[in-house]
């Protein structure tokens, strides 16, 4: 397989294991904007967590692929990027799929039509070229925890159309607004399962990968933790365990951060548009002996 050497710049364009000067020897950097990737609104919240709920539709949005959820319990901040300028565009987008009977149980989901790379014959050096389509897209809440559990299940739409989807998805802890942070992917392009995480702008580890026999149609539920520098990342379908990292000390990742949901391309099928969907979104501060999810 080739080898994708990542550059990560800015909030957003270092999310993303893929923020893609995407070859060996590719050295081009992308300057983003700190501030215009800030989360935008701040949520109400007691410090014990959050529930994410989804009783309307995302409305009133200037551009899409950016916005500030509302109508739910607490206001969800939902970004993109793209690898040319590592800010939103105008190609992806966000949406809301509510259940009125349980909010909680809607959905949120980011789509774009334009591959945020393409393959590059011409240069076995540099097999990608950056386009204007979306690398990743991550949904945060402005509430800063330090040993929690946060699980959604992932892939809730079953992929464009109910088609399968190609991307990464999975759930984030202690993104500290920079370039830090874990994540618990759901790698659907190269069925495994791991923990990657974001050292700074230049500087990732891919953590306790797992094979996994997933399903691009099926829908997951992703479970993450993090006590102290522990973490532990656990992907169900339904109560059966798929992947279960077991516990990674990470004395490197940060001492706090916030808490959300990540979609990235996968680093097996890189070339395919990004889209994620996400369900039952909840973080939970971990206090005590730590319980199994429900």
């Amino acid at each position: 397989m080739t080898k994708l050497v990542v550059k990560h710049q800015g909030i957003l364009a270092g999310n993303l294991g893929l923020a893609f000067a995407l070859t060996t020897g590719c050295s081009s950097s992308m300057q983003a904007s700190h501030e215009a990737m800030r989360p935008r609104v701040a949520a109400a919240s007691d410090g014990n967590g959050w529930r994410a709920t989804f009783p309307a539709e995302l409305v009133h949005v200037a551009l899409r692929s950016a916005a500030a959820y509302t109508p739910g319990e607490v206001t969800l901040n939902l970004d993109s990027s793209t690898p040319l300028t590592s800010l939103p565009n105008g190609t992806g987008a966000w949406t809301v799929q509510p259940n009125t009977a349980d909010p909680f149980q809607g959905r949120v989901v980011f789509q774009d039509s334009v591959a945020g790379v393409i393959a590059n014959p011409t240069s076995s050096e540099q097999p990608y070229l950056r386009t204007n389509g979306t690398i990743a897209a991550v949904l945060t809440v402005n509430q800063e925890l330090t040993d929690v559990r946060i699980s959604a299940k992932v892939n809730a739409t079953g992929g464009p159309g109910g088609g399968g989807t190609s991307s990464r998805q999975g759930t984030m802890l202690r993104w500290n607004g920079a370039n830090e942070y874990i994540t618990c992917f759901a790698d659907f392009g190269t069925n495994e399962v791991y923990l990657y995480a974001a050292r700074s702008a230049f500087e990732f580890d891919t953590l306790g990968k797992q094979p996994a026999a997933l399903d691009n149609r099926k829908t997951y539920r992703v479970v993450f933790e993090v006590r102290g520098q522990d973490s532990h990342c656990t992907v169900y379908d339904g109560t059966a365990v798929v992947a279960d990292t077991g516990t990674i000390s990470d004395p490197r990742i940060p001492a706090s951060g916030i808490a959300g949901v990540m979609f990235e391309l996968s680093q097996g099928k890189p070339e395919v548009p990004l889209e994620g969907s996400a369900s039952e979104i909840e973080s939970v501060a971990l206090l005590g002996r730590v319980q199994p999810p429900r």
